[in-house]
């Protein structure tokens, strides 16, 4: 139980330096090529590769999935994260469309700690949340992050466009299934667990951190 406690405070003081870090450096986090706009193939799917995961408001809401996918039995448990996958796709679609949607989400990047925020607070105070809850706040998040992916490829050639949304689909995928599998060998299936529901506070702390930086 002390190891436990111990990786729990761990966690938490890394999650809560990487808020800190996203606040200190927001350029670096969001963009793997500076302020360059993929050009190429290879360019546009290092750059979706990188993204989820060199960001690290959306890192932090894809640990939060895969704990709560956790949480769901199979095929759900790797079904509905696939609702956050798709839901990017259409974020991003939404941006780039332009034209009459053009501006949807003004404040994209606050709405993007507040999932984190969301997720952490749901492993941290209800881990019973149904199926159907945890299949909304998945595909609303996508949408959300998937704008905010959207802004690092606008103007973009359209082979690179395409190689960024293969690159981020796939890793968003694989770190949320990966998580998931990994918490599960862990021990933190149990919907009593105490560092699950650590981990979920400091997730919720990290996101309310980079959610006032995102808003300063």
């Amino acid at each position: 139980m002390y190891d436990s406690f111990k990786s729990s405070r761990a966690l938490t003081l890394l999650l809560l330096g990487a808020g800190a870090a996203l606040n200190a450096a927001p350029a670096f986090a969001h963009h793997f090529m500076g302020d360059k706009i993929p050009q190429t193939l290879t360019d546009g799917l290092l750059s979706g590769l990188a993204h989820p995961i060199i960001g690290v408001d959306h890192l932090l809401f894809l640990a939060a999935g895969a704990l709560l996918s956790l949480l769901l039995r199979t095929p759900a448990r790797y079904a509905v994260p696939a609702l956050f996958v798709l839901g990017t796709l259409a974020g991003t679609a939404i941006d780039l469309g332009g034209g009459a949607v053009a501006g949807f989400l003004p404040f994209v990047e606050p709405l993007v700690a507040l999932s984190v925020v969301v997720g952490g607070a749901l492993l941290l105070f209800r881990p019973d949340v149904g199926v159907t809850a945890l299949a909304a706040l998945f595909s609303t998040a996508g949408v959300v992050h998937g704008y905010a992916y959207a802004q690092s490829i606008v103007g973009a050639e359209a082979s690179a466009v395409g190689a960024y949304l293969v690159g981020f689909t796939f890793i968003q995928y694989l770190v949320i299934v990966a998580g998931t599998i990994a918490a599960e060998r862990f021990g933190l299936a149990v919907r009593a667990s105490r560092t699950r529901r650590g981990i979920g506070g400091a997730l919720a702390l990290a996101g309310t951190f980079i959610l006032f930086g995102s808003l300063a």
